[in-house]
């Protein structure tokens, strides 16, 4: 699987060996990006925003070979109605040979929501233009997509949900809590053998060694309440910068440990150095454990944006 970094970089990664790769830095110009699916083609489809701080806007969607991502070109595709979106291909079911880029929507208001119909799930075709397939119950997800033609999206909030979607009419066809794993600013997922990668942010890897040391009392007193831990877990993936949970005015122990966090150990935590994790879905039970949700040992070297990989895959390990 592929997965991209805030900066623009292009890596690989293995989940046999939970190895990361250097591929090289995607050139498509001044971007951010913020979505990525891969094709049988060898391509990645990437989802760039225009480098504006602290905005969603589209630049366009652009193709790019996972070979060579210096190799960069913009592809059709009429924006509007869905503004910035998560995409996976997925195959066709047989006898067809072809893949569908599915997407869907997000408002780019603040963190994934969830509502009756407040989302919406749609198909890319290849002149770009937008298919609405149906409604769906979370505003913002990301897509993974498999050669049987199935559709998954990572969605909502307290838990994330691991939600099948029936391709033709966006009806939910399961869904799983992902227990232990909190939605982070950068988010993404990745299928492969059977099982679901997610990547979400860990923090710069010096803030905690720094709070533990520099933070000692208020990290005890936030350990002592229960309503402090997601606070603690939000400023290590932010930086101490903060998105909704961690920002404002923080009532209780949380809001010493973020001022110390700022005066003691800025540099250690600044968000330039977060990183993500990979958490691991054993979906089909390959382990014997249920449809376990595990952290993988070792954060990744980059923070992760974007993951994708193709339907060419294996769907059972290998």
């Amino acid at each position: 699987m592929y997965v991209i970094s805030d900066d623009g970089e292009l890596w690989s990664y293995d989940p046999v060996a939970a190895a990361f790769a250097l591929v090289g830095p995607v050139a498509c110009g001044g971007f951010r990006p913020y979505s990525m699916a891969i094709g049988r083609d060898g391509r990645a489809r990437l989802l760039l925003l225009d480098d504006i701080p602290h905005a969603l806007i589209a630049k366009g969607l652009f193709s790019v070979d996972i070979n060579d991502p210096s190799d960069c070109l913009a592809v059709p595709y009429t924006e509007g109605l869905f503004g910035v979106f998560g995409m996976s291909f997925v195959d066709n079911p047989p006898p067809s040979t072809c893949e569908q880029l599915f997407v869907h929507s997000y408002s780019g208001q603040g963190p994934f929501a969830e509502g009756e119909g407040i989302g919406m799930l749609g198909a890319l075709d290849d002149g770009g233009a937008l298919q609405v397939i149906g409604s769906t119950d979370f505003d913002g997800a990301e897509l993974a997509g498999t050669s049987q033609g199935r559709l998954f999206s990572l969605a909502g909030t307290d838990p994330l949900k691991l939600v099948e979607y029936d391709r033709e009419s966006a009806q939910e066809l399961d869904r799983l809590d992902v227990v232990g794993v909190n939605k982070t600013s950068a988010s993404a997922m990745a299928f492969y053998g059977g099982d679901f990668y997610l990547f979400t942010e860990a923090g710069a890897p010096d803030c905690e060694p720094c709070m533990a040391k520099q933070c000692a009392g208020e990290l005890a007193a936030c350990e002592a309440d229960p309503d402090c831990g997601p606070v603690y877990e939000c400023l290590l993936a932010s930086g101490g910068d903060g998105f909704p949970g961690c920002e404002g005015d923080i009532e209780g122990p949380g809001g010493p440990l973020r001022d110390c966090m700022i005066g003691q150990c800025s540099d250690a935590c600044a968000a330039s150095n977060v990183v993500s994790r990979v958490t691991h879905i054993d979906h089909d039970d390959s382990d014997g454990a249920g449809q376990a949700v595990s952290i993988l040992a070792g954060p990744a070297p980059i923070r992760i944006v974007g993951a994708a990989s193709s339907t060419c895959v294996p769907v059972f390990v290998p």
